[in-house]
């Protein structure tokens, strides 16, 4: 009797941030509203789009205080409280005009939000910036969007996001491998192999990040990318069985072609399946675990997989600073 192989997949205890959940109150960013209208009649009539900016902030859980702008780029006027619903419908991120626009200009100004507190919702005082926990609210507040079914807002803002040119405390190799298991999650594997990547800016010595840019590319079918990332991970940690389990499901794709159509994978080229086999010899490939439900027997370099969920990986670097 056949056997069938089980993996588990992502072990939801490698996705919580090193750094905690985003504070309450921690967001603050330009955002822009859009109109759009007719002008004209008949054959001469066309759409136009007026767009304006404001400045939002998060007062609580789930609601936020929203400012216009002035010619400067700095909040002015009262402030109106609106709901997350509210947010999500009416508004968009704006993180490079905040960076490159607002943020200068309350620099310039020594602008301050008078008469406000953020005591108690992660600032000590009112002043406007991007930190990591503006940059993680902000990144929360996109996969809202994303749940929404507002994919291309999300999708931009996710970009600029991950675009950010200003340096600050936290931002590491550890925040951009949580926005990047997030993002793969949602599906969004070319943005989340983006954040994998930036994250690889702040170190080459990392084999869980490897390991989750192997899997964003293996999701997208990209296998030269995925065993290249593989090689890369097992360079800094041979042990690391998720990447083992990897590496042994490219070799069991390579020889099954119904098992590729089960996973609608593209087929396996022959020089990736020959390093995935010296990779699986190298690193002494351990059996995934097994269930009393779905009993697993192992044929050498060859299994049954069913139902697999490849975990995803914290970032464990040596270098947390």
């Amino acid at each position: 009797m056949t056997q069938v192989s089980y993996v588990p997949l992502d072990d939801t205890a490698h996705s919580v941030s090193r750094r905690g959940e985003p504070l309450v109150g921690s967001m603050s960013c330009l955002f822009s509203s859009s109109i759009t209208q007719r002008v004209g009649s008949g054959m001469t009539s066309a759409r136009h789009t007026s767009t304006t900016y404001w400045f939002i902030r998060q007062l609580t859980e789930i609601s936020y205080g929203v400012r216009s702008v002035d010619a400067r780029s700095l909040p002015w006027g009262d402030e109106n409280v609106i709901s997350e619903e509210e947010l999500i419908a009416r508004y968009v991120p704006e993180p490079t005009q905040f960076e490159e626009l607002v943020l200068p200009a309350v620099r310039l100004f020594r602008f301050r939000l008078k008469g406000d507190d953020f005591s108690g919702f992660g600032y000590a005082s009112s002043d406007i910036r991007l930190d990591e926990a503006n940059m993680r609210s902000l990144f929360s507040i996109c996969m809202e969007y994303l749940n929404a079914g507002k994919k291309r807002e999300a999708k931009t803002t996710f970009h600029e996001l991950l675009n950010i040119k200003q340096g600050f405390t936290g931002k590491n190799q550890f925040m951009f491998n949580d926005f990047g298991i997030a993002l793969r999650k949602a599906g969004l594997y070319s943005t989340a192999v983006t954040s994998y990547r930036k994250g690889l800016d702040y170190t080459l010595v990392d084999d869980h990040l490897y390991y989750n840019l192997a899997r964003a590319h293996y999701e997208q079918g990209q296998w030269w990318e995925c065993i290249e990332a593989l090689g890369k991970c097992f360079e800094h940690n041979p042990e690391l069985t998720v990447g083992k389990w990897l590496v042994e499901l490219i070799v069991a794709l390579s020889k099954d072609h119904a098992l590729l159509r089960q996973y609608d994978k593209p087929p396996v080229p022959k020089g990736v399946a020959s390093r995935a086999l010296i990779l699986s010899e190298a690193v002494q490939l351990t059996p995934p675990p097994t269930t009393a439900t779905s009993p697993g027997s192992v044929k050498a370099h060859r299994r049954i997989w069913h139902g697999i969920n490849l975990p995803d990986e914290d970032s464990e670097s040596a270098d947390s600073t």
